[in-house]
């Protein structure tokens, strides 16, 4: 499945499933919090701007690999720093269905237009768009699964 499909379809069909009192398999986040985490990463995606890179320059290439592969991450992953500086914003469940949906659709649109755009994700360093394709894909695989959205 390729990456526009995955988003256009996927993602759509799997936030029905997604209630406010939807339970993780794991972890700590609740449901509307999930949806606000993966707005804030798509936001970061689209946004070149300084950051640190935590990851041991030496390192990044093991990381790089890890992040292309069809490798899932692993449960109770620390979020990076980052994201932090993206507080939660719709208290209603349903505004951040439909918040998430409109960023995807924003940042598909945007990785359309610019497709030579890069930007530094602090564990992986500096992507590019089909690398952030990846890593989306890779997050909200592993978010939906943690919230039971995907068999």
């Amino acid at each position: 499945m390729d990456y526009n499909t995955y988003f256009s379809e996927e993602v759509p069909n799997a936030l029905t499933e997604l209630s406010a009192n939807t339970k993780p398999e794991w972890g700590t986040m609740s449901a509307n919090e999930m949806l606000e985490h993966l707005i804030a990463g798509v936001i970061l995606s689209m946004k070149d701007v300084p950051r640190s890179i935590t990851t041991p320059e030496d390192k990044l290439p093991v990381y790089k690999k890890f992040l292309m592969s069809d490798r899932p991450f692993g449960k109770d992953l620390p979020k990076p720093k980052e994201f932090d500086d993206y507080p939660t914003k719709n208290d209603d469940i349903n505004e951040s269905k439909a918040e998430l949906l409109k960023r995807i659709e924003e940042m598909l649109l945007y990785f359309e237009k610019h497709p030579q755009h890069s930007a530094i994700h602090s564990s992986f360093g500096r992507l590019t768009v089909e690398e952030w394709k990846h890593l989306h894909k890779k997050h909200f695989t592993h978010h939906f699964l943690q919230f039971g959205l995907l068999s």
